[in-house]
């Protein structure tokens, strides 16, 4: 009899935690991730940081053709970007040929804040806010 208690406790502990993970993932829209992106802040450990000086003109530019434009420390850089919207991963690729491209996994995505971190070694625990630019 006990056996068979706490396998069905152990069934419904994870049927629990299968619900609570499916409800948690945010399947990514190409529409919801195409806009122009303004460095707002970052943040480590739930810390938030305001932008050096350096960085205060960084942005992230996702386009419907696919290309981007970003500026990272003060550097502009163009390419063509994908998205595999189950993972939430942006993939950012300097030319067609780009084996290897640069991965930001998106933490959260709004229509008016994007939170993404980095697959770079020193900055994989920084979490980059930004924010949608308001048309002038």
């Amino acid at each position: 009899m006990t056996t068979i208690l706490s396998k069905s406790i152990l069934y419904i502990v994870f049927l629990l935690l299968g619900f609570f993970q499916s409800i948690n993932a945010q399947i990514i829209n190409k529409k919801d991730v195409v806009n122009h992106w303004k460095l707002n802040k970052y943040s480590i450990n739930s810390k938030n940081y305001s932008p050096p000086k350096k960085d205060a003109g960084d942005y992230l530019l996702f386009t419907n053709d696919m290309s981007f434009t970003t500026v990272f420390e003060g550097v502009k850089e163009f390419g063509e970007w994908n998205l595999n919207p189950k993972k939430g991963i942006i993939y950012l690729h300097e030319n067609k040929d780009d084996k290897n491209p640069l991965k930001l996994y998106i933490q959260k995505l709004t229509s008016n804040s994007l939170i993404i971190r980095l697959d770079i070694f020193m900055l994989r625990k920084i979490d980059f806010h930004y924010t949608a630019k308001k048309n002038d």
